[in-house]
């Protein structure tokens, strides 16, 4: 009852107190959450933990070794077991951390897929049913081509009754042309002006 406490937020590598390192599997559930952390200041090789209804969680350890890969030699005691052993330990638990966040994961797109669903009760129900305000006008393209076809047919004019004079065919190169007609004539033939 007479330990320190200090409010922390778990992170996911543990808690850091007095530049030490604690960890234990028990604070697997309670990553991002706020924790409470009593701990005696002579003996810092162990921290009780509890959480923000002051329940208990753990006591966990002080962390010997930093990352797995860490140097040995003659002034460091950890032996290679030990590290082999913590090694296993945290990818055990970061294969944990995986299925978990997965499992999230595809339980909040199961949510997501089922509130986008449509409710039957709206593709029953008329009411909820409305006709589009505005409607693309329907065009025909055979009756645009006879449209078309009839405005060209009024404009062509009758047959000639009376032969043609005798200066429009020229002759040029062995061949009748035709004479030319003006741009203006051409325009009015076709209904423009």
């Amino acid at each position: 009852m007479m330990m320190s406490a200090v409010r922390k937020t778990l992170r996911n590598n543990g808690i850091m107190l007095n530049k030490l390192h604690y960890w234990d599997t028990a604070l697997m559930e309670h990553i991002g959450k706020e924790v409470v952390i009593r701990y005696d200041l002579a003996d810092l090789r162990w921290i009780a933990i509890y959480d923000m209804q002051d329940n208990f969680l753990c006591q966990a350890e002080v962390r010997r070794a930093q990352d797995p890969f860490i140097h040995l030699d003659k002034d460091n005691p950890i032996s290679h077991s030990e590290l082999n052993k913590e090694y296993k330990a945290i990818k055990r638990h970061q294969r944990q951390i995986a299925t978990r966040t997965k499992m999230v994961v595809k339980a909040s797109q199961d949510v997501v897929h089922r509130l986008m669903k449509p409710l039957p009760a709206l593709e029953s129900n008329p009411t909820f049913i409305q006709a589009p305000i505005l409607t693309q006008p329907k065009r025909d393209t055979e009756e645009l081509m006879q449209r078309l076809e009839q405005q060209v047919i009024k404009q062509i004019p009758a047959p000639l009754t009376e032969p043609l004079p005798v200066d429009i065919p020229t002759l040029i190169d062995g061949e009748i042309k035709p004479k030319q007609k003006s741009f203006d004539e051409m325009l009015k033939f076709i209904g423009i002006k």
